[in-house]
């Protein structure tokens, strides 16, 4: 009893997303139905169309729209008495109908037999259906009150089964969770977390509930002071490159020879939307124009830097999806470079360094950069 009740909360808190997920369906089909009964009908078959009209009025039932259903058992019994033939009773249509009430009690009784429960009930309220077109009001009634005991039945079944499943699912988000913030993946915890509470939720244990999503409220809370904390030590690393410092007069050469090479580069990969290798190289030209004392260059590339980071932001693609494709391409760009098709090689390797890049691991990108190079090199040749 203690587990119906339960269940009995966990339903009433649910009820409203579930049935609005049930009623979107059962009007789907009751829409099929009548449009089927519509064509049968033009077509002359009304026995067939009866039957579909029949078929809509048990699902309105079930949506609670009495009306509707009565205007189409209406419509049932009247193609019915369109089916009688020149000669026939007029009365004809009711033995039909008791003929396939007759036949539905066979059906309840062997769907009752091997289990099939949900069987048994549409059987049970399609004989309703029959009996409030013969206009037995008492009889269609207790096949309803019937239908209506079986679905009882399967309730209280599947009480401690939806119960458990619900309690094992929240189990797994809440270890999640737990996994997730101690390895100070917050976002993640913080999505576990919500998960556990929206279960909770469903088992009417709103308390508990309530303290899951707390939970995920401060580890996003959390997140964001991380990401100021990002922001502001960033900007300081950022404020303090463009400040001058000792330099050699061979840094003040080099600087020179590497810019126009650097800037070839990065027009090249951002002409490719290769961003990371662009970035890469753009790092390199502010870097180069700060050794030459060069500000107000070295500040309007820090203002292109930050273009392409916010291009680079708009593409969410994750790291689990970045790396997973790594071995396809290298293995495909050593090929290339083994057949000597240098071209074509180049061209994956400098994908791959942009990859590594988005990695954060710098010196495979350049390690990729320099393959790059050669290939095209030899490609030139």
């Amino acid at each position: 009893m203690e587990a119906y009740n339960k269940y009995m909360k966990l339903a009433e808190n649910a009820s409203e997303r579930i049935e609005t997920l049930k009623a979107g369906d059962l009007r789907r089909k009751t829409g099929e139905f009548l449009n089927k009964a519509d064509k049968l009908m033009a077509k002359q078959n009304y026995i067939s169309a009866a039957h579909n009209f029949e078929a809509a009025s048990r699902l309105l039932l079930k949506l609670g729209e009495e009306d509707g259903a009565e205007k189409f058992i209406t419509w049932a019994r009247l193609a019915r008495e369109r089916d009688i033939q020149e000669g026939q009773p007029s009365d004809q249509w009711i033995t039909i109908i008791q003929n396939e009430i007759k036949n539905l009690k066979e059906k309840i009784k062997s769907a009752l037999e091997s289990a099939n429960l949900k069987k048994a009930i549409e059987f049970y309220e399609l004989m309703a259906i029959l009996y409030t077109e013969i206009n037995k009001p008492e009889s269609a009634e207790k096949a309803r009150n019937n239908a209506k005991k079986i679905e009882e039945k399967i309730e209280e079944k599947r009480v401690p089964q939806e119960i458990n499943k619900l309690e094992e699912l929240r189990e797994i988000a809440f270890q999640k969770a737990q996994k997730y913030e101690a390895e100070n993946k917050l976002a993640q915890a913080s999505k576990y977390y919500k998960e556990a509470a929206r279960l909770s939720e469903d088992l009417g244990e709103k308390e508990i509930a309530f303290g899951y999503l707390e939970k995920a409220k401060y580890l996003i809370k959390q997140i964001k002071k991380l990401q100021e904390t990002k922001e502001k030590v960033k900007g300081k690393a950022e404020e303090e490159k463009l400040v001058p410092k000792e330099i050699t007069k061979a840094e003040v050469e080099l600087a020179k020879l590497n810019i126009s090479d650097y800037l070839k580069n990065a027009r090249n990969a951002l002409k490719d939307e290769l961003y990371a290798v662009a970035l890469y190289f753009y790092e390199k030209i502010r870097d180069a124009y700060l050794i030459l004392r060069d500000s107000t260059k070295a500040t309007k590339t820090e203002s292109k830097i930050k273009e392409i980071k916010a291009k680079m932001q708009l593409e969410k693609v994750s790291s689990e999806q970045l790396r997973s494709i790594l071995p396809r391409l290298s293995s495909k760009a050593e090929n290339l470079f083994k057949k000597q098709k240098y071209s074509e090689a180049s061209i994956l390797y400098y994908r791959i360094a942009d990859i590594f890049f988005r990695l954060d691991d710098t010196d495979a990108g350049v390690h990729y950069l320099s393959r790059a190079e050669i290939a095209h090199k030899k490609s030139e040749k």
